[in-house]
């Protein structure tokens, strides 16, 4: 019933609009340009109401500075797409023949979503496992770095076995997750003792439980939290309450999730982890709470972003180049060396 009762409770593009000024500005509009409170009311266009800031004298609306800023497409389309998306996760293909929007409007409105995509890092008490993402160099604009590293195309796709590493494209996806609390989940260049321990300190507690498997570069873990493992190689996969079931019951999910889109680039899969940890942490939450929700984690073009210099590939128009992350290289994760 999530979309009938948003329909039922945005019926017309101007209470979409409204939505977006009750998620943007809570607490009053403020000047994105210079962050001034002191703001008028300037004119409307339509169903927009534009302002214009008294001490940088520029003029704005509720779509200035957002992924709907210079769009084409009606907020309503917008919000209809972020729910198709993020909350109930339909293909693009899909989401175009729904919305009756070419293939490509779809596909860089929700590369511009991924992108702005915030979701931020908690301290959580838990659960730590890896799982493996079969991933290369997938899509049309990556064609001169294949010819850059000198290997043909695979006869066998990518069954590589054993441990996962970035520049063997099976790029490992690290999963936090707090009994009964909340999820995390990012991606690494490998799983080495130095990057197990870069991305736990960020996200574990000091001095919480924390239960992996017997993988050796967990032993890491000993030094800062309380760290039991089980032993998968020997049959023992829960002892007591350790055991780390709920991560893989978190990569039961993952696994088909990414493989709705039939494949996704490799330096991209870091995006469909943020956009996973969103789509459950909303999974069970009332429909238009869970639309407000997804609208204020993605709406904001954020400093980072604007600042970030383009990646050589990029799958934006140039008028969105500025926004894009520089995605070859995961340097969020603070590991010291790069990809």
């Amino acid at each position: 019933m999530f979309v009938p009762e948003v329909f039922r409770f945005l019926s017309s593009e101007g209470e979409y609009v409204a939505l977006l000024r009750r998620v943007r500005w809570p607490d009053g509009v403020t000047c994105p340009i210079c962050g001034s409170r002191e703001v008028i009311r300037w004119c409307r266009y339509r169903d927009y109401q534009r302002y214009m800031c008294k001490v940088c004298c520029r003029t704005f609306n509720d779509k200035t500075g957002t992924i709907f800023h210079y769009s084409r497409m009606s907020l309503r389309c917008w919000f209809l797409l972020i729910i198709l998306f993020t909350l109930i996760h339909t293909s693009i293909h899909s989401i175009g023949w729904l919305l009756g929007v070419s293939y490509m409007s779809v596909f860089r409105a929700c590369k511009r979503i991924l992108i702005s995509l915030n979701q931020p890092t908690v301290k959580l008490g838990g659960v730590v496992d890896e799982s493996y993402q079969t991933a290369g160099l997938k899509g049309r604009n990556n064609s001169s770095l294949i010819k850059m590293l000198g290997r043909v195309p695979r006869s066998r796709g990518l069954k590589r076995r054993g441990r996962g590493r970035y520049e063997v494209d099976k790029v490992p996806v690290f999963a936090f997750v707090e009994r009964g609390g909340a999820r995390l989940f990012t991606a690494a260049k490998d799983v080495t003792e130095s990057t197990i321990l870069a991305l736990v300190e960020q996200r574990i507690k000091p001095g919480s439980k924390a239960y992996t498997d017997e993988y050796p570069p967990y032993k890491t873990l000993n030094t800062i939290y309380n760290h039991e493992s089980v032993n998968h190689s020997i049959g023992e996969y829960v002892r007591g309450d350790v055991h780390i079931n709920t991560c893989e019951a978190e990569f039961s999910i993952l696994r088909p999730f990414i493989a709705l889109h039939r494949g996704i680039a490799k330096y991209n899969i870091q995006l469909y982890t943020k956009l996973y940890q969103l789509h459950r942490h909303l999974s069970h939450t009332k429909s238009i709470q869970a639309l407000q929700q997804a609208i204020k984690a993605t709406i904001l073009i954020t400093l980072l972003n604007t600042l970030a210099k383009p990646s050589p590939t990029t799958y934006l128009v140039k008028s969105e180049q500025q926004y894009a992350q520089p995605i070859y290289s995961l340097t969020h994760l603070h590991i010291s060396s790069s990809i």
